[in-house]
């Protein structure tokens, strides 16, 4: 078995490799993280690490095995299905993940004439050089509560915009996102300002406006 995947996708695949007694390998974007490959390869799989970050993919492709190919294989019926039968947005906000979890998740909210965002807001680069937004370390968990990532960073500062931008049309509506559970390999990386700045991430000056937009 075989993935292309920097989040906790691959944890859960190693989990079930094992359970089958299958090798499992998985391409990882940016340089190698012991925090990011210790819980996969103490389930038994394997982490490669390859820059640029989409390069994970060709990378994944050239190694024998089954690519499992999460996003391309996505089911018809899924998370998506069960969000549209509890909530009718009227824009669905996703986090800036690979090109093709953005157009899975973009084909169902269109499918529910619900709306998604062409560009999400712009603070910082992060994610092992991928551009994704963030409200800071610090300051997202402040707002949320969890310590997660770069990517429901991106979400939540896209959303609160939009938010923003429909109150200043006089717009009314429902704006959903979905924002992943925490997870303790951040605390290490986006929740260490001494992270942040060896990144060269300069978050304190969106910190502020992140507190504003949430309420906080």
């Amino acid at each position: 078995m075989v993935e292309a995947t920097g989040g906790d996708a691959a944890v859960a695949q190693a989990w079930f490799a094992r359970r089958l007694g299958l090798p499992y390998t998985v391409v990882m974007p940016g340089e190698r993280s012991e925090a990011r490959a210790r819980v996969v390869e103490e389930l038994g799989g394997e982490c490669r690490f390859v820059t640029p970050p989409l390069a994970i993919y060709d990378a994944a492709l050239r190694i024998d095995g089954h690519f499992l190919d999460q996003f391309g294989r996505a089911a018809e019926h899924d998370l998506a299905d069960e969000l549209f039968t509890q909530v009718r947005p009227d824009w669905v906000v996703t986090g800036a993940s690979d090109r093709h979890a953005v157009a899975h998740r973009g084909h169902r909210a269109t499918a529910h004439r619900a709306r998604v965002p062409a560009r999400p807001g712009r603070p910082g680069r992060s994610r092992a050089g991928r551009g994704r937004c963030g409200g800071g370390p610090a300051h997202l968990r402040e707002v949320t509560g969890l310590p997660v990532g770069g990517s429901s960073g991106t979400a939540l500062w896209a959303a609160l915009e939009l938010v923003e931008r429909m109150r200043a049309k006089g717009e009314t509506g429902t704006v959903v996102s979905l924002i992943g559970d925490a997870a303790e390999r951040h605390l290490a990386t986006y929740h260490r300002e001494e992270w942040a700045a060896g990144k060269g991430l300069d978050v304190g000056q969106y910190a502020a406006e992140l507190r504003r937009r949430a309420g906080v």
